[in-house]
């Protein structure tokens, strides 16, 4: 299931449909949904050129449900990670316009792989420019950016102290790598007769923030590929402190060593809740169908999982890129409708997880054909998401009401300063 989330064509922007409450129904979902082959595919029909990107699921994508691990992995210690040089090009002026006046800094991936964000009315102005930095996230307090380096056989989690000007400036401090993952400890190799090979180089990828601003999720095919258990070619959610050190950190979930596996995606940690996050497990179905469950475990900050999963979304769909709304209360999700188009929904949230919530989901936008990759406004003000297909995407947000315990949505509203967006990666909204 290795999808390269490519975008190189010129932006073209698609408005989505607002639609009520309704029944939820679920096709049979084929191998390969449309939406991945679309990613893959340039405007003329014939494949991309692949830059080289982590898979997301190990070099042997196979697919299986998740056990939780039990304990840390690795308890020996290890020198901090220094800082590393990165290509920071923030531009000196922000051009003004009459686009929306966006609320916070909206940090996001191009399709050349770099960096953007926007913020107020200005148009979109590049942070990264090396070709090679993805998946960026907000710190909830504003002042760190996590992100992603891709290097030609691996890949590190990066953290970037911030400074946010008054005028919209965003200006980079230091930045650590917090993986490492070129030349991974041996700590961390779960198999004692498993020696570490340089040809396996390991990905660390997505990394989302925890509420204290302190520790992140990301995930990772560590400790790399073994030929004698084919579980570690499967990326697993791992938990580390941005204070701490690669050996420190600990493993929330492990898919379990059979074939057919293909791994967790989109860890999530529920705001203001110090021990709940959410994450999607890919599997092979037994009539070969790729599914995609939501689960949602519970974990104090630095511990492994204290109890099982639960799966918040049912067997025989094809659901993914789960996050949480800004207080927590609602899940927003992307489910894939009969291989052809996404729709983009949002169910409750009541703890520690009711797999009847899913009954009461309803559908916020239809694809057009697609919508993916949704994200929250700090204050929960407003959802965004983006809107495209045949390689085109662009952000689009919602104003968002609540009337009791309902959520109601106001129109579209395009943000073409943001320019086109990678749908490969979710856009981080922060102050």
């Amino acid at each position: 299931m290795t999808v390269s989330l490519i975008v190189r064509s010129f932006f073209t922007l698609v408005v989505a449909i607002v639609v009520t409450a309704v029944t939820i129904t679920h096709t049979t979902i084929p191998p390969r949904s449309a939406l991945q082959a679309a990613l893959d595919t340039n405007d003329s029909g014939s494949r991309r050129a692949v830059i080289p990107t982590p898979p997301p699921y190990g070099p042997n994508p196979t697919v299986q449900p998740s056990v939780m691990s039990t304990g840390r992995s690795g308890s020996q210690s290890a020198a901090k990670p220094t800082p590393t040089a990165t290509a920071i090009t923030i531009q000196p002026r922000m051009a003004l316009s009459d686009f929306f006046d966006v609320p916070g800094h909206i940090f996001y991936t191009g399709p050349d792989h770099n960096i953007w964000f926007i913020t107020g009315q200005h148009a979109h102005t590049q942070f990264t420019g090396d070709g090679a930095s993805v998946s960026p996230a907000l710190s909830p307090d504003g002042q760190k950016l996590a992100w992603v380096q891709l290097e030609r056989s691996y890949s590190d989690v990066e953290v970037t102290n911030l400074r946010l000007e008054s005028n919209g400036a965003v200006q980079p401090i230091t930045t650590t790598t917090l993986t490492q993952d070129k030349y991974p400890p041996p700590a961390l190799q779960r198999s004692p007769n498993y020696g570490y090979d340089p040809r396996y180089w390991w990905w660390a990828t997505k990394p989302a923030w925890l509420p204290d601003s302190r520790h992140i999720l990301y995930i990772s095919d560590r400790p790399g590929y073994d030929p004698n258990d084919e579980a570690n070619v499967a990326m697993s959610i791992w938990e580390q402190s941005i204070d701490g050190v690669i050996t420190n950190a600990v493993g929330l979930s492990l898919p379990q060593p059979v074939v057919d596996t293909s791994g967790h995606d989109s860890p999530q940690w529920r705001p203001h809740d110090p021990s709940t996050f959410l994450y999607v497990n890919y599997y092979l179905a037994a009539d070969r169908s790729d599914q995609g469950i939501i689960e949602v475990g519970e974990a104090p900050t630095g511990t492994a999982p204290i109890t099982p999963a639960i799966d918040l979304s049912p067997q025989g769909t094809l659901i993914y890129q789960p996050t949480w709304s800004s207080d927590g209360r609602f899940i927003t999700f992307v489910e894939d409708i009969g291989h052809n188009k996404t729709n983009l929904l949002v169910m409750p949230f009541h703890p520690p997880g009711d797999p009847n919530d899913f009954n009461k989901a309803v559908v916020v936008a239809t694809g057009a054909p697609y919508v993916t990759q949704p994200f929250w406004s700090p204050a929960g003000h407003y959802l965004g998401y983006l809107v495209g297909g045949n390689g085109d995407f662009s952000m689009v947000i919602r104003r968002v009401y609540y009337e009791g315990k309902e959520l109601r949505f106001g129109p579209p509203i395009a943000l073409p300063q943001a320019g086109p967006v990678s749908a490969e990666y979710r856009p981080s909204w922060g102050p």
